[in-house]
């Protein structure tokens, strides 16, 4: 006869080595205490790979913490089911807009030190230097090929910026 899940009233087999069944497992204090550690653990881990990242000041760093709190969060709620995603609403709130929040001020540094040309301003410079070679060369297909020389370092940037 087979062995029959603890929890509550469940018909469920019991899974190898436990008195509960595989959806009933992680539900045991015992075994939230153990995830929690372990999870604990995990971020520490984590921690310690991004404090001896170099870039730590940078707040990349920052938002792939936040990003990965926020994955945690949605994670450990999916696992207890659909009502306690309705339950962890405001912290998932609070996290995405965290996240919006650092992603835009490390833009604004980014601009604000030159660190960062928006794709708006590179392409807005290539076409005043197309201009100022316009008024100072009269060679129609010389200005042509200079052009479109431009517009293909142009491409072949902004290629290499989505890999």
């Amino acid at each position: 006869m087979a062995v029959l899940c603890k929890y509550h009233n469940c018909h469920d087999t019991v899974a190898l080595g436990s008195d509960y069944c595989e959806k009933h497992i992680n539900s045991v204090p015992a075994n939230k205490e153990r995830d929690y550690v372990y999870q604990l653990g995990k971020a520490q881990e984590r921690f310690r790979q991004f404090s001896d990242n170099p870039r730590l000041k940078d707040l990349d760093a920052e938002t792939a913490v936040l990003k990965m709190m926020l994955e945690n969060v949605v994670k450990t709620a999916a696992e207890d089911g659909p009502n306690a995603l309705i339950l962890v609403t405001p912290q998932v709130s609070q996290l995405t807009n965290q996240i919006t929040q650092m992603r835009n001020v490390s833009h604004k540094i980014e601009l604000q030190t030159g660190e960062l040309l928006s794709k708006n301003k590179v392409v807005q410079f290539a076409d005043e230097m197309v201009r100022i070679i316009e008024e100072n060369i009269d060679d129609a297909q010389l200005i042509s090929k200079i052009g479109n020389e431009i517009a293909l370092l142009l491409t072949r940037l902004n290629e290499s910026e989505e890999e």
